[in-house]
Order: C-alpha cells, then sequence, then structure tokens
C-alpha cells in the first residue's frame, strides 16, 4: 500500500523538476500542433497572400477588402507566404505561438504555486473546451487574435504582480494585434479595478492611458468608419453579418436549445457575481472572473434586444474564453486550498487527478490525430486543382455547390489562382460589399435548390464553371471524380 502511494508522489516530485513552461508548450502541441492547414488559416493566409501582394488575383470578389482591423497579422503572414507555403507556415507560427504562451502561463501558475500535474488537468480541460458557450477559442491556428492573446497573458501575470501600468500597456499592445481582444479585455480589467478600488484615480489613470496609447489605432479605424458608405438595404448588412455569417460567435443564443446545453454555463456564469465583493489580493481570479462573466451575461440580455446586430456585430461574446480561464482558476485555487498537505489522503487525490489528466490528455490527442489523418477528398482535390490549372483560362469564375462552405474548398483561390463566385467563409467589408456578398450566397442557394443557373447570372457575373460535390446536371461534366463534378457553362 505504502508503495504506490510513495511512487505517486515521487512521480510528483519528479513532475515538478520540469519547467511549468515546457510541461505547457508540450501539452499544446499534443493538442493542437497539425499538418493539416486549419479552415480558419486557409482562409486568413488567402487574403494576407493578396494584402501583400495586390497584383495577385487583382480582381477578386472575395479578397478585396480593407485591411486595417488586423493589419499587423496581415503583414506577418503575408511576408511569410512569400517564402513558406501554407502547411508550412501554420505549422511554423502555431509552434511560435504555444511557445510565446507557455512562457507567461508557467511563470503565472508559479506565481499561484500550482504543481505541474494541477497545471496539466486545468489547461487539459481549458484545451477540451476553450470557452462556455459561444464556440470561441485561444488555442487553435495562427489568427491576429492568438497574436494578441499572447499579450493579455503576459497582461494575466502583471495583474497578479499588481504591476498595472505593465498590464495596461500590454493589453493596448494586443489591442493593435487584434482590436476586440484587447478592447473587450480591457473593459474586463476595468470592471476589476471598480471592483479592487470604486471610482478611484486609478480608474481613470488606466482609462486616460489605454486610451492615449491606443489612439492612433482608433483615429485610423474610425476615419475609415466615417468614410465608409451606409446602405439601405433590407435585410441590413449588420444584420446578415451578425445573424446570417456569424451566429454561432456574434450572437449564440439563437442556437436550437441553447438553454438546454449551456444553462449550467449561464449558471455557474451568474453564481460568480458573488465574488464581485471586495476580497483580499489572494482572490484576483474570483474578481476577474466576476468582472468577465458580467460581461458574458450581459451580452446574453442584448442578444434578445439587439435585433439588427447593431452592437453584437462587435463580438460581445468574445471573452468567454477569457471568462472561463478565469472562472476555472479561481475554483482551481479554491480547491487547491482544500486539499493541501502531506497526508495519506494527498497521495490517493494526486492518483485520481493522473488518472483525470490521462483521460482527458488521451481525448485531446486523439482528437488532434484525427485532424492530421489525411482524408480521401484530399486526393479528389488535388486532382480537381490540377485540371483547373491546366484547363481553364486564369480569368474563370468558379461556382461552388452542395460542399460544407465553413471547412471545403477555402483555399481554391491560392491553389487553382482562379476566381470563386463566393466564399461563406470570405466575407468582405463594408455594407455594399457585404449586401453583395448575401446576394451571391442566395444565388448559390436557389441553385442549390432548382439546379438551374439563369442566363442572367451568367451575363452579369461572368460564371464559367459550376462544382459540385454530387452529379446535378443532365450535361456531362467536363471533369469529375468521387468528389468534384465540373460543369462547363456556354
Amino acid at each position: 500500500m505504502r508503495n504506490w502511494k510513495q511512487g505517486i508522489l515521487r512521480l510528483d516530485n519528479l513532475m515538478n523538476n520540469v519547467p511549468t513552461w515546457l510541461i505547457i508548450f508540450l501539452l499544446s502541441i499534443v493538442n493542437f500542433l497539425s499538418f493539416q492547414v486549419w479552415p480558419n488559416e486557409q482562409n486568413n493566409f488567402t487574403i494576407a497572400k493578396h494584402f501583400i501582394d495586390p497584383s495577385w488575383m487583382q480582381d477578386s470578389f472575395s479578397l478585396n477588402q480593407w485591411h486595417g482591423p488586423n493589419y499587423i497579422y496581415w503583414t506577418i503572414a503575408g511576408w511569410g507566404l512569400k517564402y513558406l507555403s501554407f502547411t508550412q507556415f501554420g505549422f511554423i507560427t502555431r509552434l511560435v505561438n504555444y511557445l510565446l504562451y507557455a512562457i507567461p502561463l508557467g511563470k503565472l501558475f508559479k506565481k499561484l504555486k500550482f504543481s505541474n500535474f494541477g497545471v496539466l488537468l486545468f489547461l487539459q480541460i481549458i484545451f477540451l473546451y476553450q470557452d462556455f458557450l459561444s464556440g470561441e477559442w485561444i488555442w487553435g491556428g495562427f489568427e491576429g487574435k492568438t497574436m494578441a492573446y499572447i499579450f493579455i497573458f503576459w497582461s494575466i501575470l502583471m495583474i497578479y504582480e499588481s504591476k498595472y501600468l505593465s498590464a495596461v500597456v500590454l493589453i493596448a499592445v494586443a489591442t493593435y494585434c487584434h482590436v476586440l481582444v484587447g478592447g473587450w479585455f480591457f473593459l474586463g480589467f476595468l470592471l476589476f479595478t471598480f471592483i479592487e478600488s470604486g471610482l478611484s484615480k486609478n480608474l481613470l489613470k488606466w482609462s486616460l492611458l489605454y486610451s492615449s496609447t491606443v489612439a492612433p489605432y482608433a483615429i485610423y479605424i474610425l476615419l475609415h468608419l466615417l468614410n465608409s458608405q451606409t446602405i439601405e438595404h433590407e435585410p441590413s448588412a449588420d444584420w446578415i453579418y451578425v445573424f446570417f455569417r456569424n451566429p454561432h460567435h456574434a450572437v449564440p443564443t439563437l442556437a436550437p436549445k441553447f438553454w438546454e446545453h449551456n444553462w449550467f454555463a449561464v449558471f455557474v456564469m451568474s453564481t460568480s457575481l458573488y465574488w464581485l465583493k471586495k476580497g483580499t489580493t489572494e482572490h484576483k481570479a474570483q474578481r476577474l472572473a466576476a468582472s468577465f462573466n458580467l460581461i458574458i451575461l450581459s451580452a446574453i440580455a442584448i442578444s434578445y434586444i439587439d435585433e439588427d446586430g447593431t452592437l453584437l456585430k462587435y463580438y460581445l461574446f468574445r471573452m468567454t474564453t477569457i471568462a472561463l480561464f478565469f472562472t476555472l482558476l479561481a475554483l482551481s485555487i479554491h480547491l487547491k486550498e482544500i486539499f493541501t498537505g502531506e497526508s495519506v489522503v494527498t497521495a490517493s487525490i494526486k492518483l485520481i487527478k493522473l488518472c483525470i489528466i490521462l483521460i482527458l490528455v488521451y481525448q485531446g490527442v486523439r482528437i488532434n490525430l484525427d485532424r492530421n489523418i489525411p482524408k480521401d477528398q484530399k486526393l479528389a482535390y488535388d486532382s480537381f486543382i490540377e485540371f483547373a490549372k491546366r484547363k481553364t483560362s486564369d480569368t474563370s469564375v468558379f461556382l461552388f455547390i452542395n460542399y460544407n462552405d465553413k471547412s471545403e474548398n477555402i483555399q481554391f483561390i491560392v491553389d487553382a489562382e482562379r476566381e470563386r463566385f463566393v466564399s461563406f467563409k470570405m466575407v468582405p467589408e463594408g455594407d455594399e460589399a457585404i449586401i453583395e456578398w448575401y446576394n451571391r450566397i442566395q444565388l448559390r442557394n436557389q441553385l442549390q435548390k432548382s439546379q438551374r443557373l439563369s442566363d442572367d447570372w451568367i451575363d452579369k457575373y461572368g460564371i464559367n464553371y459550376i462544382v459540385s460535390k454530387t452529379k446535378i446536371l443532365d450535361e456531362s461534366p467536363v471533369f469529375e471524380n468521387d468528389f468534384y463534378h465540373v460543369y462547363a457553362i456556354k
């Protein structure tokens, strides 16, 4: 009996001799590092390639858009893609991203006196769920927001060290990487500051510091918005973007059985508001959790009022990731305070913790391995791309139907260097472009139902080929395999 207990304690001591940042980095790799390009990366890398070289696909409807909000990301990604393939660039940037997450997080957990077993359990739960209820995430592909979260994690460390000036500067840097991640996190930080010190000078000081730091960026964005033309249309561009294109992120309460699936998450967030009361500095995680949960609960209320998407287009649920992080962190700290000591119970608890960790890590690794297994459709896709590049003209326009627009053929524009009539993931910026995008999606949906393309469409959009996952027309395809049936429009 004593041997296994001693073995568990020795294993725990051995694990604690490993640098925490290395544990976090390796855990991130086994859960998320992939040789497959993530769907969002396929979309963003394509836009970045056009951003760095506007002469490439210069007449593309999907790619010609304002890049201001993600200027830093487009510059880095566009430059990297001049020398690396999507797969190479995605792999390297994800690896770097996970490492840059691990360093501040390692320091944070060390400050909180978490054992490495505790870190493994905490992060593996975060990795499997990532957020409370809106499909947001921190660990995944390389995006502007993942760059921002590097500085957010450093700012969290500064908050715990009570270096609030440094924290605000880091939040401002995160805002330059991704305006919504940085902006919403700063709002949560202000709520936290108000809870800590009320309407004090600190609240005004941090607000002025943040505002002055991000002012050039804010003015740049504001000038663009003021010069943008507002189009009267039914439905509005805001409604299209929020309720048609991004309901899963912008308004998750629309999902069928939302309350059935998320009542417990909402209950936990609501209960955490108890932590809004003042306490000692050891309970910063509780008040941070309460601050961000208050933002999410407010977003839920707004989602039932904002019927046009005027506010929801700013991703009010963006901080569900951070809300979950702080809530779980607060609960972990509380449990750690309960289960401390070197008793027989400690060894038993460590064994239970180890078993749970192994089960959860297995789930994460299994998901990641499945992500890396090449699908049969990949070979069919490569064959189709070869046809498009060799047998069609550079100015050809392809219309895709009967595919999952969120995960299939996203990289077509890059691989074939041919224009795509419309892509669900590639939403252009500005009212006029969004409305045109919406109309194109509706036309495509009509074609999927009727399987007939009118002459008006052909004349207006210059569509040359229809590509379908299944056979749709009486005419013979000019190319086909198991997943791609290509029909020439004459």
